[in-house]
């Protein structure tokens, strides 16, 4: 098995272009944590995302366990691959973008990140997410009279949205795509003619999903889609209510007001407009902080594996949710009962 496995250090041809892939160890040295407890996350619009299944067949240990220095030898060995089988999955993973080869070694070129990644970015950029925090309370009035005039949300208060507005449309969803053209100015990666970013994220409580950070599920549906906002999206409770919230939405007569906000194209100009209005406070703060930022970057193990474009975005994901956590436990947001926020989207 060894002597075939090296010839994958030979010439390898994927693509039409013939690629040395070294299977020397890199340079990380930290170690991991069970790797059945990791996720794949991605940030993406529309049908640019992987045209492959990210984590079948323990797929996805490939391009950890070179992030955190074994060899292509180590890794068959320790799966348990047949060499067919680890050269197809090398071949997969370099064709959709989440491996390369660099220098005649083989790299991941999406992030690795782990808790402990995770959390020594909090503590580096504890002054940056003190900062937003405080600029988000400086101007908390402002935002929320913004908030409720807001036509799907008047009729809800702004402890109800509180996650909502604070977290999803002032930092996350509403406010990504202003990072990337005012901040990056720079367009997402490219992998096999599909634009997103990528990471493959540690998850280390069951509650909570990987690194703890916020984002949004859309579920859609015949002519609207349920959306959710939260870090705990997938766990059974959620799941259970979201079942009963679609029904009920789906049951809805005429007239009848539903619990959650119903967001139309015209209420999502709406919801734009108050994330453009904290996004030069927003923009200006990230380049405040830019020289400490890109230095992190270069000082990293992933300035040798993906660009900063990536790295900031994911970054930025563990920032804002940081950011989201130090604004709930200062009871500022309230998480609802649910423990996500839902709302439909009516197009």
């Amino acid at each position: 098995m060894r002597e075939t496995s090296r010839k994958l250090c030979c010439l390898y041809s994927v693509c039409g272009l013939l690629l040395a892939l070294s299977c020397g160890e890199t340079q990380h040295s930290n170690g991991i944590g069970n790797l059945s407890k990791w996720e794949f996350k991605m940030v993406s619009q529309g049908n640019n995302r992987p045209h492959f299944k990210t984590m079948e067949d323990s797929i996805q240990y490939l391009p950890i366990l070179l992030h955190y220095g074994h060899s292509v030898d180590d890794i068959q060995a320790r799966m348990g691959w047949s060499d067919k089988a680890i050269t197809s999955k090398i071949a997969l993973l370099i064709t959709n973008g989440f491996l390369k080869a660099k220098e005649d070694t083989l790299i991941p070129s999406l992030m690795i990140l782990s808790e402990r990644g995770a959390e020594k970015i909090r503590s580096d950029l504890s002054p940056l997410a003190k900062q937003i925090v405080e600029t988000i309370l400086h101007y908390k009035d402002s935002i929320v009279k913004k908030a409720n005039a807001i036509s799907c949300f008047k009729s809800f208060n702004a402890d109800e949205l509180s996650l909502l507005i604070f977290s999803n449309i002032l930092l996350d969803n509403g406010q990504l795509k202003n990072i990337e053209k005012e901040y990056l100015k720079l367009g997402r990666p490219e992998r096999n003619n599909n634009h997103y970013y990528a990471s493959y994220q540690e998850k280390t409580n069951s509650s909570f999903e990987a690194l703890g950070i916020y984002g949004n599920h859309v579920q859609p549906d015949s002519g609207f889609a349920l959306c959710r906002y939260g870090n705990q999206r997938y766990i059974s409770e959620v799941l259970e209510i979201n079942a009963q919230v679609l029904k009920k939405y789906k049951d809805l007569q005429e007239g009848e007001l539903f619990e959650y906000p119903i967001v139309t194209p015209e209420c999502n100009i709406e919801i734009q407009a108050l994330a453009n209005y904290f996004k030069p406070y927003l923009i200006d703060i990230l380049n405040k902080h830019d020289s400490h930022l890109r230095k992190g970057f270069q000082n990293s193990a992933y300035s040798k594996e993906i660009s900063y474009k990536e790295y900031f975005m994911w970054v930025y994901h563990v920032l804002y949710s940081h950011v989201t956590d130090i604004l709930v436990d200062s009871e500022n947001i309230v998480i609802p009962a649910e423990r996500v926020s839902f709302y439909v989207f009516q197009p």
